[in-house]
């Protein structure tokens, strides 16, 4: 427990994010994103976001732009959108780098009280008592 939360300045995240995102979950998700871009290599993930997700163009393509396209989604969008991006991410990429970025992801959303999780390569809704959610629900 950091000093803050000790002296009660700031208190423990104790509410289960179910139809909202909080702002520390948003940047976590931006940190599991590029972790996966930075291993990967993003060019590829990029084009499939421009084409695939964003609806673009080839010819339109910029992966720069892409990747800010990318970051502002999960900052700024919908927080049903966030998961849309954590989703489509995971459905891109290769079995190997998947796994790691599932892992990472259940890991953020667990550590900033999501009500959701990766169940394979999907994110679905989990509950307090379910095997699958290794959480620790107050």
């Amino acid at each position: 427990m950091l000093f803050f939360h000790r002296k009660g300045i700031k208190p423990i995240k104790s509410v289960i994010q179910v139809d909202t995102i909080d702002a520390d979950l948003r940047k976590r998700s931006v940190e599991c994103f590029y972790v996966l871009a930075t291993n990967l290599g993003p060019y590829n993930l990029m084009v499939d976001f421009c084409l695939g997700y964003f609806k673009g163009r080839l010819d339109d393509f910029h992966g720069d732009e892409t990747l800010g396209d990318i970051q502002r989604t999960i900052l700024h969008g919908e927080w049903y959108e966030v998961y849309d991006v954590l989703e489509f991410t995971v459905q891109k990429i290769d079995s190997v780098h998947a796994t790691d970025f599932v892992e990472n992801c259940n890991a953020a959303l667990e550590k900033e009280i999501s009500g959701y999780r990766f169940i394979g390569n999907k994110i679905t809704k989990s509950h307090p008592k379910s095997k699958s959610a290794k959480s620790n629900w107050h």
